[in-house]
């Protein structure tokens, strides 16, 4: 057998760059796949025009013939696109869909015969975008003055109110008790500080991604979170941010530029007054690096190995010391005199190596308490490697949280039993203990919480990022909810028609409501399908909710009982909407199909009533126009179509809708929200939109995690909005209140719902 050279054997950095030009051209072919097949469809659509009008012409006597010059769309199979019209027959002036019929002009052929045009649409107003390599056509709507847009920002600005959800999936150490009797938590790229006692929530936002790891200063008025590397141009790198609690105000950004993907653990140092604090890259090689915070200055850097670092933290009383734990390790290090970190590992001796040592604290006595993988117990000598005790299997599975308290007793928390235990100074179990409801998941973090009384009260977040309180005590297991979110990907989103009520679904299955005055759960129902898209009835009491594997279900909105299921198409939902006079119910559908369901009995039955077809890709949003008759769509490959729903067929001038008023626009093309789109937009930046009830306001949903809020209509190309943070992932929809006092926003993978207040 031939060896194998190891100078041939590529470099793992080598490997990344080959993989990034792979799938550089793999995106690139995807690309020209979407521009052929919307060229192919609209070349079908073309011979489907002329071969119309041919069996019209031949089925007509000569005598009385009149032959119609097909106006085709101003796109080409090259890829352009006016507004994605469709190349279908026009109507007749007496049969037009516009408000106002179009009168037609008359030639006389070289034949002899009466030849009707149509209106010269390409003589009108309209305005270019590109887009992805696509230029698309947006008819003006009457009135229009290009120059009447300045595309400046508006008088307001979104700040940031409320935060349902918390980080608890994939952190650790995420969760500290204050002082103030306030509760410090991360979620996407927010610090949420929620007060005891006012109910109310702070939220430090400078980040502009991911909160991965969260620290907290000795003298507890200090606090460093670390981010994910990000979008943003000037700090979107991974980085800690050292920050004051009480004012909010960044004190120092240090490592910026010094880490690969992201921090997965951080720590201050204890003794010496947190002069120092400890971070762990999340990169190939697990870096481990103490800084001088306040001077951002680099004291020392160690390799922490292959293997995933989980936790870390300095001895209380040795700033020279300090502890990792994670995947088959626990280490000890020194900073010895030349600032260099010396390693010794954890030897477990008689006992086998678990996979994970998954968290530690340190005792009374300095010494080290950690949990694992096989739900073991081991505490180690403050000044060896060994373990002095052990408790074999205290929990049923692994152990994600351990908290000490200053008279030596600890609180373990398990995963799979989902139980919290207390354990006195000696290591004796006490007959205190609580298990989390089955819906919440499993314990992430525990800690000691507020002395509301003699009973012992504790925090705990969960995998499935809740946030409880609950009390030793309490036999009955009885638990309050601090936070609630959802811990899948989060695209659902509607508000109530009348009420500060709105209601959000994800691929968890889970379907939310919530008020938006007490910024608590009304209710909460889990389905059998993960859930895509959600809207109400325009009387209030109905939800309408699509899945994944192409049902819809209607719900009672006061109780989320479910009273109807139907199967449609074969793919998913990503969008839904009643008509606003609740007669229609349409779906827009993966399958590239929009389904319309008549409606009646206030909403209770539902009957198919068409399927539009014309789309070459996915259905990604429509609008209702205020009379109910008509939809325009979007598709996924850049198309703008609109349908006649009492005619059951498709508008083929899109220049006979330029006038038309729409009930609501969430469309993320037309000319009304063409200003929204940043330059070098590749079609996939901008995920949802709305505009405000009143139609002061546009507000878009990034790629970036940005909410961005315009003047509307924006029309003008490069339009200046305000810019507000929070999500750390593509933000799946944003929504308006009744009102439009608030905004609602949800984060897809950030599982995070916010609630924004619009302020002058």
């Amino acid at each position: 057998m031939d060896e194998t050279n190891p100078e041939d054997i590529p470099d793992t950095r080598m490997i990344f760059v080959y993989v990034s030009k792979l799938e550089k051209f793999v995106k690139q072919q995807g690309d020209e796949i979407v521009l052929l097949k919307s060229a192919l469809a609209e070349a079908l659509r073309r011979i489907r025009v002329l071969e119309e009008k041919t069996l019209v012409l031949l089925a007509t006597p000569r005598s009385k013939r009149v032959i119609t010059t097909p106006r085709l769309n101003a796109g080409s199979a090259s890829g352009d696109n006016t507004s994605g019209t469709s190349t279908r027959p026009r109507q007749s002036s007496s049969q037009s869909l516009s408000k106002k019929p179009l009168s037609a002009k008359r030639k006389t052929s070289l034949s002899g015969l009466a030849i009707k045009e149509e209106p010269e649409e390409r003589d009108s107003a309209f305005e270019k975008f590109q887009l992805r390599g696509r230029t698309i056509n947006f008819y003006a709507w009457n009135g229009y003055n290009e120059s009447y847009y300045t595309g400046e920002a508006p008088n307001v600005k979104l700040q940031l109110e409320w935060v349902h959800g918390y980080r608890g999936k994939d952190s650790r150490n995420n969760l500290y008790f204050l002082p103030s009797n306030e509760v410090m938590y991360t979620t996407a790229a927010v610090v949420v500080i929620y007060d005891f006692i006012t109910k109310s929530q702070r939220h430090y936002t400078e980040h502009t991604d991911d909160v991965k790891c969260l620290a907290l200063h000795p003298n507890k008025d200090i606090a460093a979170s670390g981010q994910v590397a990000g979008h943003a141009k000037k700090e979107g790198k991974p980085h800690v941010r050292v920050w004051r609690i009480d004012s909010l105000e960044t004190l120092k950004v240090v490592g910026l530029g010094s880490f690969q993907r992201g921090l997965s653990c951080i720590a201050f140092s204890v003794e010496d007054k947190g002069v120092n604090i400890v971070c762990v890259d999340d990169g190939n090689d697990h870096c481990i690096t103490v800084w001088d915070w306040e001077n951002k200055k680099k004291i020392s850097e160690a390799k922490g190995g292959s293997e995933p670092v989980l936790a870390v933290d300095f001895y209380p009383k040795d700033s020279k010391r300090l502890v990792t734990c994670g995947k088959s390790h626990i280490a000890f290090w020194k900073l010895n005199g030349d600032n260099k970190l010396e390693k010794r590992l954890g030897v477990f001796e008689r006992h086998s190596k678990p996979k994970y040592v998954l968290c530690f604290a340190f005792g009374q006595n300095s010494e080290v308490i950690t949990g694992d993988s096989n739900g073991n117990i081991f505490i180690w000598s403050s000044e060896k490697n060994q373990t002095t005790y052990e408790i074999i299997a205290a929990h049923e599975g692994p152990i994600f949280s351990i908290e000490t308290s200053q008279d030596g007793m600890f609180l373990s928390g398990g995963g799979r039993d989902r139980k919290i235990y207390l354990w006195d100074c000696n290591y004796n179990q006490s007959e205190k203990q609580l298990e989390i409801p089955e819906e919440c998941g499993a314990v992430r973090s525990v800690i000691f919480g507020p002395k509301l009384s003699e009973e012992i009260c504790v925090l705990i977040g969960t995998t499935k990022n809740c946030l409880l309180q609950g009390k030793l005590e309490n036999e009955k297991n009885q638990f309050t909810f601090l936070t609630q979110g959802h811990s899948e990907e989060t695209w659902g989103l509607c508000v109530h028609p009348t009420k500060p009520v709105y209601v959000t679904c994800g691929y968890d299955k889970m379907l939310y409501m919530w008020s938006a005055e007490t910024r608590c759960l009304l209710w909460s129902k889990q389905l059998e399908d993960p859930l895509q898209s959600v809207c109400f009835h325009p009387n209030g009491n109905i939800l309408a909710v699509a899945t994944q594997n192409s049902k819809f279900k209607a719900l009672d909105a006061e109780s989320g009982v479910e009273f109807f299921t139907c199967v449609v198409g074969s793919e998913q939902h990503d969008c839904v909407q009643f008509s606003p006079d609740g007669c229609y119910l349409a779906i827009g559908s993966h399958d590239n199909f929009i389904y319309v369901f008549a409606v009646t009995e206030n909403g209770k039955n539902y009957k198919k009533y068409i399927r539009f077809s014309g789309h070459s890709s996915y259905i990604t949003h429509f609008d209702w126009s205020k009379d109910s008759q008509f939809i325009q769509s979007n598709s996924g490959d850049y198309e703008m179509l609109y349908w006649d729903v009492n005619e059951c067929k498709q508008v083929s001038s899109s220049f006979s809708m330029r006038d038309t008023e729409w009930d609501s626009w969430s469309c993320v093309l037309g000319l009304p929200v063409r200003g929204m789109w940043p330059e070098g937009a590749d079609g996939t930046d901008i995920n949802s939109c709305i505009r405000s009830h009143d139609k002061q306001y546009l507000v878009s949903g990034d790629d970036f995690g940005c909410l961005n809020i315009f003047s509307y209509p924006c029309p003008k190309l490069k339009s200046i909005p305000n810019i507000a943070r929070g999500h750390s992932s593509h933000v799946t929809a944003v929504r308006f209140l009744v009102k439009d006092s608030h905004l609602i926003s949800t984060g897809g993978k950030d599982n995070t719902v916010m609630q924004w207040k619009l302020e002058s």
